[in-house]
């Protein structure tokens, strides 16, 4: 590897180490588009609550190409499906990394609807990671979500994860604390407006705001700006049914350009 590509790599591993995956991965137009209430199957990335919306067996699939720079893509696969008219559930697979360093999970969740205005959600995730020349690490930790319809038009959404790191982290590995809270207004069928502030142990907070613009019905536009290293990410997306196709460009002030591409099923 040259020296770009070893310095590029030790940022992300920097990133991912410190649990920013969970944010970067939430922040792509590609997903869920800076948005705790998605409502499909990338609610598993942002807000477990928003799985009750699954009505049928969706897959997704999720590829972003850090920099340009195979050797630090991630990769995540995702499958929900209702259980009955109250709950759905969801299993995903993430992996980070190459053949020195992967970060690699797998996380098993669900949503419940309360009522009409309250949606409960929760996941369990497993980690594994792999160090070359080190012996490997394994994690397990929670998350817990909640969203809020207030009116409609105006939704309110949180979520928590790893909130037990300090009662149980054997290996002792640096998966960061993460609350996040957003809001998502409706202007239009054309104009979603979401925006969302994530609280992160050790860290100052950071803020994003995500527009959603529709200009057809099968069409949908995403541009977000946030306060993380990684400002700047636009993005289109097509139904074609049965499948859904989403392309993202995200901006990062040190490392450049990273393309990102989401599939559903």
């Amino acid at each position: 590897m040259n020296k770009f590509l070893w310095s590029a790599f030790a940022l992300l591993r920097a990133f991912y180490c410190c649990g920013q995956d969970a944010a970067l991965i939430a922040h792509s137009a590609a997903t869920c588009n800076y948005s705790l209430n998605s409502n499909d199957v990338w609610s598993a990335s942002c807000n477990p609550a928003g799985l009750t919306e699954v009505k049928k067996l969706s897959c997704g699939l999720f590829y972003n190409s850090n920099f340009l720079i195979k050797d630090i893509s991630s990769q995540y696969l995702i499958a929900a499906f209702p259980l009955n008219k109250k709950i759905s559930s969801a299993i995903s697979l993430f992996r980070f990394g190459n053949e020195f360093y992967s970060k690699n999970q797998i996380s098993i969740g669900g949503g419940m609807r309360l009522n009409d205005n309250i949606r409960l959600g929760a996941q369990l995730h497993f980690q594994y990671i792999y160090q070359s020349e080190q012996s490997p690490l394994y994690y397990a930790f929670p998350e817990l979500g909640i969203s809020y319809r207030i009116n409609n038009k105006l939704n309110a959404s949180s979520a928590i994860r790893n909130f037990t790191s300090n009662l149980y982290n054997e290996h002792k590995i640096n998966e960061a604390q993460l609350l996040r809270i957003g809001l998502s207004y409706v202007f239009d069928e054309k104009i979603k407006i979401h925006a969302q502030i994530i609280f992160q142990n050790k860290n100052y907070p950071f803020v994003g705001v995500g527009i959603d613009y529709f200009p057809k019905e099968k069409i949908c536009i995403g541009f977000n700006i946030s306060s993380t290293n990684q400002p700047f990410n636009i993005g289109v997306g097509y139904k074609l049914k049965p499948v859904e196709i989403k392309i993202a460009f995200a901006y990062h002030q040190f490392l450049g350009i990273s393309p990102a591409s989401a599939i559903v099923l």
